[in-house]
C-alpha cells in the first residue's frame, strides 16, 4: 500500500483583494497598501501589479514605476521563454495537474499589455516622452509574442483534445454561466490583449514627438479594436492637420479616465462529460467563473474649471477583455480537467 495524506491550502486574492478595494473605496489607499502588504510576505507578479497601481492613484509615480518595473521583469522572463523555448509554455495546455490553482500565475496576456501601457502613462505624467515610447514600442513587440504564442497553443490543445477525445466546449458544462464570457460584447473583440487604448496611447506619444508615420499607424489599429468611435476618427483624420498647424500657443492635453474594477476569478463545480469505456461519465470538477467585482460609474463628459464641457467616450473595457481571455483559455483548462 502507498499510504499518502496531504493538507493543501490555496490562497484566495478574490478576497484578500476584497478587503483592499474596500479601504480604497473609501478614500483610505494607505490602509489598501498595507491590507495587501500583510497578504504578501512572499512578491509575486499580482503583487507588484496591485501595489504599482495603488501607488498611482496616490501620485507616487515614482513609486508605481519601481513596482510595475519588478512586474514586468517577470512578464519579460516569460517573454524571453515564449520567443526561445515556446515549448516550455506549450507543454502546460495540456499538462496533468490536480488543480489549476496549483499552476504558477503568470498574469493573463491583457495584464501584460496594460501593464507596459499603464508604465507609459506613469513616464507621461512624469514628462518623461521618450521613455514612454520606449514602453509603447515594447508593447508592439509583446503583442506580436503572445499572438504567436496563442496561435500554437490552440493547434495544441485542439490537437491533443482529438487524440484523447476530449470536449473543450465550455457549453458542454451542466449549469455553467455561458453567457458571462460568451456574448456578443465579449465575441466582438478582436482577442483579448489588443485594447483601442494602448494603440490610441501609441499614436499620442508618437504625434507628441513629431512621428506622424508611426502616430497614424497607432490610431489607424485603434480605429479597428474599437471601431465607429468618433474620438478615435478624430484622431486619425485630424493628424496631418494638427501636424502642420503653425504653434499658436496652444497644445493637447489627453485625459484618460479609469472607473471600475476588473472581474474576479472563483472557482465553482460542474459536471464534466468523460469518456469511459464509450459511455460519457458526468464528473464534478471546479472550474472558473467570471464576476463582475463592481459597477463602474461611465461619465458622460468632463467638466473643466473654465466652464467648458468635454464628451468622454468609452474606448477600452478590462471587464471584456478578462471575459474573452477566460472564454479563450477554457478548451486548455477543459482539457486539462479532461486528462
Amino acid at each position: 500500500f502507498a499510504m499518502l495524506s496531504g493538507c493543501a491550502t490555496f490562497r484566495s486574492y478574490d478576497k484578500e483583494l476584497g478587503r483592499a478595494m474596500g479601504q480604497v473605496s473609501g478614500g483610505s489607499v494607505d490602509a489598501a497598501i498595507q491590507v495587501l502588504e500583510s497578504n504578501n510576505k512572499s512578491k509575486d507578479l499580482l503583487y507588484y501589479l496591485e501595489l504599482g497601481e495603488l501607488q498611482r492613484l496616490k501620485d507616487r509615480y515614482q513609486d508605481s514605476q519601481k513596482s510595475w518595473m519588478a512586474a514586468n521583469e517577470r512578464v519579460q522572463a516569460w517573454e524571453q521563454t515564449a520567443q526561445t523555448d515556446p515549448s516550455k509554455l506549450l507543454a502546460g495546455a495540456a499538462a496533468y495537474a490536480i488543480n489549476d490553482k496549483v499552476r504558477p500565475y503568470e498574469g493573463h496576456d491583457y495584464e501584460k499589455v496594460m501593464l507596459l501601457t499603464n508604465i507609459a502613462l506613469n513616464y507621461l505624467a512624469l514628462g518623461e516622452y521618450e521613455n514612454a515610447r520606449v514602453a509603447i514600442k515594447q508593447t508592439h513587440e509583446l503583442e506580436s509574442v503572445i499572438a504567436e504564442l496563442r496561435s500554437k497553443q490552440t493547434a495544441k490543445v485542439e490537437q491533443d483534445a482529438r487524440k484523447g477525445g476530449a470536449r473543450t466546449n465550455f457549453k458542454d458544462l451542466n449549469g455553467y454561466p455561458v453567457q458571462s464570457i460568451d456574448n456578443p460584447a465579449v465575441n466582438a473583440l478582436k482577442n483579448s490583449y489588443q485594447s483601442a487604448l494602448s494603440h490610441y496611447l501609441a499614436g499620442f506619444v508618437y504625434e507628441s514627438l513629431g512621428e506622424p508615420s508611426l502616430a497614424a499607424a497607432g490610431y489607424r489599429l485603434a480605429n479597428e479594436l474599437q471601431p465607429n468611435q468618433p474620438l478615435l476618427e478624430e484622431a486619425l483624420r485630424g493628424l496631418d492637420q494638427r501636424v502642420s498647424a503653425p504653434a499658436g500657443g496652444l497644445t493637447d492635453v489627453l485625459f484618460v479616465i479609469g472607473s471600475g474594477t476588473a472581474p474576479a476569478l472563483q472557482s465553482r463545480q460542474f459536471s464534466l462529460p468523460i469518456p469511459v469505456n464509450r459511455t460519457l461519465v458526468l464528473i464534478p470538477i471546479s472550474f472558473p467563473v467570471m464576476v463582475a467585482t463592481s459597477t463602474p460609474y461611465l461619465p458622460g463628459q468632463l467638466n473643466m474649471g473654465s466652464g467648458q464641457s468635454l464628451a468622454v467616450a468609452p474606448i477600452t473595457s478590462i471587464d471584456l477583455m478578462a471575459r474573452r481571455a477566460l472564454n479563450d483559455d477554457m478548451p486548455g483548462i477543459m482539457l486539462r480537467a479532461t486528462i
